[in-house]
C-alpha cells in the first residue's frame, strides 16, 4: 500500500504545478522533495536544474525523476465522517439511491432472503423526496423481528423495524434527545446515533479494518487529509484511536485524520478514562490543544425538514427545529475553555435561523467585557443560506466556515425551499467578504476533486469560484486552519502531492453550469475525476499509484 523511495530524493518535472499565491498555475517549475524529511527541500525554475543540484552537493545517483502531468497540493476534506461511514461500511449497507418505492421494496425483499436469519441490516440514499410511505409496519412485513434501519440521503432521518424502535424506546426514555422518534418507526436527528449504535455492536475488529480501508481510499483520491466531524459514542472513538496508535507504529509518515469533533457528552466521559487511554499510548496530552474539539448542533438538515429556517418550508408548515438549545451550547464553550483547554467548536448550522442563532450567540460572547485567556477558534459547518449580513458578521468575528460544494446538488430540495435554494451554498460572496473558510465534502459525494469542479461550474455567480480560489480553500486555507506546514508547494512544507492528469485542469477549470440532479451522473463525473489522479504522496511517500 506504501512506497519509501529507493532514492534520498523525487525529483519532480510537471508540465504544470500549482505554487502559492500569486504565481498559482506556472509551467517549467521543478520541486525537489527529500524523502528522509518528508519536505519539499527546493523548488527552482527547470533551466536551473543542474546548477541548483550541483550548488546543493546532491549526488544525481541519489535522486528519482518524476516527469509530466499536473502537481497540486495534497487535499483536506475538513468537514468528512471517516468513522460515522466505518461504522455504515462495517454493516455491508445496501444503497437505495435513484430507486422509486416499488424498486426499494423489491431490494428489501432480496436482501431479507439473503440475509443471515436475525442479522442487523442496513440501507442507504433512501430518496425521501421522491419516496414515502416506507415505515415500521411496511419494514416488519418483509423482515420480522431482525434490526433494519433505512437511511434517508441526508443521515439526518430514516426508519427503523418495530425490534429497533423497541430497543431506543427502552434506551432513550429518561433523557431529553434532540429530534423526533415516532410510533411508525421514523426518526430525525440525535435518534440515529443511536440507531447505528445499536446496529453496530460488538463488531469493533470489523470497524477498525473498515476505517483503516477508507483512510487508504482517501487517498486514492486525493485527499491527504481530514477533520472527523462526529464520534458518536466512547467506544467507536477509543476503536479509531486504537487505529491511530496502530498507524503511528508502522507507517512512516502521518495519520490522516488531524482533526476529532466530539459531542459534550462523549468528550466528558472521554475525560474520566483520559488517564487509562494515555498510559495505553491512545492520546497525548497536546491532544487537547491541537487534535480535539466539539462538534454542536444549531438544527438539523434540509432532507428532513429539521434544519432551522426564518420562513416556513414551502411543502409544509414548520421552520425546522433547534437541536442543542443557547444554554447546551454556551455550556459546552465552557467546558471547552475550562476543561478541555480546546482551541476549536464546530457548530453545525445550515438553516439562516440556525446560522443567525449561531453568530449572534458569538457576538454576544465578544462584546462581553471579561474573556477567557484561552482563544476559542469558532467553525460553522454547512452554513447554507446565509444573509449577506450573516456573511459579514462572520467577517467581523473571524469565525471559520466550512460550506460543502457539493451541497450544490441540493437543488432537488426546492420542493421545500422554493427560491431560496439560489442562496444554497453562496461560496463567492463568502469568497469577496474574505471570511475564512475551508472545503468538505460531508461524503456527498465523497469527493475533494468532485467538490472543486462543482465550485467551478455553480450555476449562480454568488456561488461559482475560479479555480485557484477553489483549490486554495481545499488545500492551503485548512493547512493554515491547522497551523501545520503543508497544503502549498513550498520550501519547507511537508510534501503532501497530488500527481494528476494535467488535463484534471482544464476538467477542474470554471465552465458552463453543471449541476446534475441523477445521481448517475454525479458519480459518472466522480470517477472522471478520480481516474486522472496518477500518483499520491503523503510526507514523501507514495501512497497511491494508479495501475496502468
Amino acid at each position: 500500500m506504501k512506497s519509501k523511495s529507493d532514492t534520498r530524493y523525487l525529483l519532480f518535472a510537471p508540465e504544470l504545478v500549482f505554487l502559492p499565491y500569486p504565481e498559482r498555475f506556472k509551467e517549467g517549475i521543478e520541486i525537489l522533495v527529500d524523502t528522509n524529511t518528508g519536505l519539499i527541500a527546493k523548488i527552482f525554475s527547470s533551466s536551473k536544474r543542474n546548477s541548483e543540484l550541483d550548488a546543493s552537493g546532491i549526488d544525481y545517483k541519489d535522486i528519482a525523476t518524476i516527469t509530466g502531468g499536473a502537481l497540486l497540493p495534497g487535499l483536506t476534506d475538513a468537514h468528512m465522517h471517516p468513522l460515522f461511514y466505518s461504522m455504515l461500511g462495517a454493516l455491508e449497507p445496501i444503497s437505495l439511491i435513484g430507486l422509486n418505492k416499488d424498486q426499494v421494496i423489491e431490494t428489501f425483499k432480496k436482501a431479507a432472503n439473503k440475509a443471515e436469519t436475525n442479522s442487523a441490516m442496513l440501507f442507504l440514499d433512501l430518496d425521501s423526496s421522491s419516496v414515502s410511505g416506507v415505515d415500521a409496519s411496511l419494514l416488519d412485513s418483509i423482515f420480522a423481528e431482525r434490526n433494519v434501519c433505512v437511511y434517508d440521503a441526508s443521515f439526518h432521518s430514516g426508519i427503523v423495524t418495530s425490534s429497533v424502535l423497541k430497543r431506543m424506546r427502552t434506551m432513550t426514555k429518561d433523557r431529553s434527545i434532540p429530534g423526533y422518534l415516532k410510533d411508525d418507526g421514523s426518526f430525525a436527528e440525535a435518534y440515529g446515533f443511536e440507531v447505528l449504535s445499536i446496529l453496530i455492536g460488538e463488531n469493533q475488529d470489523m470497524l477498525k479494518k473498515t476505517i483503516e480501508k477508507s483512510l487508504w481510499h482517501s487517498f486514492s483520491i486525493g485527499t491527504t487529509t481530514l477533520h472527523d466531524l462526529l464520534a458518536l459514542d466512547i467506544d467507536s472513538f477509543k476503536t479509531i484511536l486504537e487505529v491511530r496508535k496502530n498507524w503511528r507504529e508502522i507507517y512512516n509518515f502521518d495519520f490522516p485524520i488531524t482533526r476529532f469533533y466530539l459531542r459534550h457528552k462523549v468528550a466528558s466521559e472521554l475525560i474520566e478514562v483520559w488517564k487509562d487511554w494515555q498510559e495505553q499510548g491512545l492520546v497525548e496530552q497536546i491532544d487537547w490543544w491541537r487534535t480535539l474539539g466539539l462538534k454542536l448542533f444549531a438544527d438539523g438538515s434540509f432532507g428532513s425538514r429539521t434544519a432551522h429556517l426564518s420562513n416556513n418550508y414551502s411543502d409544509c408548515p414548520t421552520c425546522g427545529l433547534i437541536f442543542d438549545t443557547d444554554e447546551d451550547i454556551e455550556d459546552a464553550i465552557f467546558f471547552a475553555e475550562d476543561t478541555l483547554e480546546s482551541h476549536s467548536i464546530a457548530l453545525h448550522a445550515i438553516g439562516d435561523r440556525g446560522i443567525e442563532r449561531i453568530l449572534t450567540m458569538i457576538r454576544n460572547r465578544a462584546e462581553e467585557p471579561y474573556q477567557s485567556i484561552r482563544e476559542i477558534i469558532f467553525r460553522i459547518e454547512h452554513f447554507e443560506l446565509p444573509a449577506q449580513e450573516m456573511i459579514a458578521l462572520a467577517k467581523k468575528h473571524n469565525v471559520h466556515v466550512v460550506p460543502q460544494p457539493n451541497f450544490l446538488l441540493d437543488l432537488k430540495y426546492k420542493d421545500r425551499l422554493d427560491n431560496r435554494v439560489d442562496r444554497i451554498c453562496p461560496l463567492s460572496d463568502i469568497s469577496d467578504a474574505e471570511v475564512p473558510m475551508l472545503f468538505g465534502t460531508d461524503g456527498m459525494p465523497e469527493s475533494m476533486l468532485y467538490a472543486i469542479y462543482i465550485a467551478t461550474h455553480a450555476r449562480e455567480s454568488s456561488q461559482r469560484l475560479a479555480l485557484e480560489q477553489a483549490l486554495h480553500y481545499s488545500s492551503e486555507s485548512a493547512a493554515k486552519f491547522e497551523g501545520d506546514r503543508k497544503g502549498t508547494i513550498e520550501v519547507g512544507q511537508k510534501a503532501d502531492l497530488i500527481l494528476a492528469d494535467a488535463s484534471l485542469i482544464d476538467d477542474l477549470k470554471p465552465g458552463e453550469p453543471d449541476i446534475p440532479l441523477e445521481s448517475n451522473q454525479v458519480q459518472s463525473k466522480v470517477e472522471q475525476l478520480h481516474s486522472k489522479i496518477q500518483i499520491v504522496f503523503k510526507t514523501g511517500v507514495k501512497v497511491f499509484e494508479r495501475k496502468a
